[in-house]
Parts: structure tokens; C-alpha cells; sequence
């Protein structure tokens, strides 16, 4: 085991809110212990991510991602509990492996991972001590966030070869 190259300085929720579904708990007062994808298939699942590079000398690190995950049981199949959670966490690159060219693509894919976890965590937690019983998100990866790499346009001869990025 070593440091990953992408270390989280702070995280801190923006927004929390986690409520029993009214019209699921009318219909059945028996807990469920259900966890895994199958609890999930057919419910509305809302996501959003976005990261910025950040000021060092002011917030002590390179970039910032948001995570806003939201189940709002709007449309799609009910789910038993309505959530709409944002995270923000700031992280630093430690590693001078990671070619700047591809910063910001290691950093969205694996920050919204780690945020992710952290809502988990916390869905997990305060969906315990509920009459509908405990609910376990799905486990989920960011890698569709992931923009192609530009092209370089240069001849052959004068491209650089680089480290290969550590995923």
C-alpha cells in the first residue's frame, strides 16, 4: 500500500437532506434490508460534478470538486428514501507523474469517487436508524467524466514521450 497521488485536504457538505419516501412507508411498515443495483433499477438517480482549479496560496490546494448525487422520486420507480446530498472536497496533486495535460481528468474521475463514498457513507448511517430500514447506494465509477485527450498536432520527431499517467 502507498499515498495515492491525489490526496483529499477537507471535505465538507453543502447540502444534506435524506427523507422516508411518505408514500412507500403508507404502504409497508416492515423494514427492508435490501441493498445492492437491483433496489435501484428503474429509480431516477440525479448527478452532477464539476472541479476547478483552486488558488494554493489561499485554499491550500490545487482544485476543488462538487458533487451533487440526488434520488428525487419524481419519475422512475419509487425509492424508499428521497435524497439530494451536494459535497465539496478540495484536493491536492502530490505527484509530478501526473502530466498537467491530464490533472484535471484525475482529478474530476477519482475526487467524484471519493465524494461519492463520503455520501455513501452518510446515506448509510442515517438510513440505519429508519423505519424502512438501512440503504446501501450503489457502488458507481466516474470514468464516463473523463474527456478525450487533445491531440498534439506536432511532428513525430519533436513530441516528448511522457510518464504514463497512474490511474
Amino acid at each position: 500500500m502507498r499515498p495515492s497521488p491525489l490526496q483529499l485536504n477537507q471535505l465538507f457538505f453543502e447540502k444534506f437532506l435524506i427523507e422516508l419516501n411518505g408514500k412507500l412507508v403508507e404502504d409497508s411498515f416492515r423494514p427492508t434490508f435490501q441493498s445492492g443495483t437491483e433496489e435501484f433499477e428503474g429509480v431516477n438517480l440525479v448527478s452532477g460534478v464539476d472541479s476547478f482549479p483552486a488558488d494554493k496560496s489561499m485554499l491550500g490546494c490545487d482544485y476543488l470538486v462538487r458533487l451533487r448525487f440526488a434520488i428525487p422520486n419524481d419519475k422512475g420507480t419509487p425509492c424508499r428514501y428521497t435524497l439530494d446530498a451536494t459535497v465539496v472536497g478540495a484536493f491536492t496533486v502530490t505527484s509530478d507523474k501526473i502530466p498537467e495535460a491530464e490533472r484535471e481528468n484525475f482529478v474530476l474521475v477519482n475526487g467524484a469517487s471519493l465524494l461519492y463514498g463520503a455520501i455513501r457513507e452518510q446515506v448509510a448511517m442515517f438510513s440505519a436508524r429508519s423505519l424502512p430500514g438501512p440503504m446501501l447506494l450503489p457502488t458507481v465509477n466516474f470514468l464516463d467524466l473523463k474527456t478525450k485527450p487533445q491531440v498534439d498536432a506536432s511532428p513525430p520527431a519533436q513530441r516528448q514521450l511522457e510518464s504514463p499517467s497512474i490511474p
